[in-house]
């Protein structure tokens, strides 16, 4: 009985530790994925202004 408690409360730890782990790679490709458009939508704006920026100066 002892033995089933402890494999049943090492299961669940490890079972948090993954669960923890899943959680924190989730959430970092999420905040890639931002950044990542973040960049995009920084490079495409500015890329944009300097084009409207050089046809708006003589």
């Amino acid at each position: 009985m002892r033995h089933n408690m402890l494999e049943a409360i090492s299961f669940s730890r490890s079972m948090s530790v993954t669960n923890n782990i899943f959680k924190h790679v989730y959430w970092e490709e999420w905040f890639q994925r931002l950044a990542h458009s973040f960049t995009l939508a920084h490079s495409f704006t500015t890329r944009y202004f300097s084009n409207s920026l050089k046809l708006l100066l003589p």
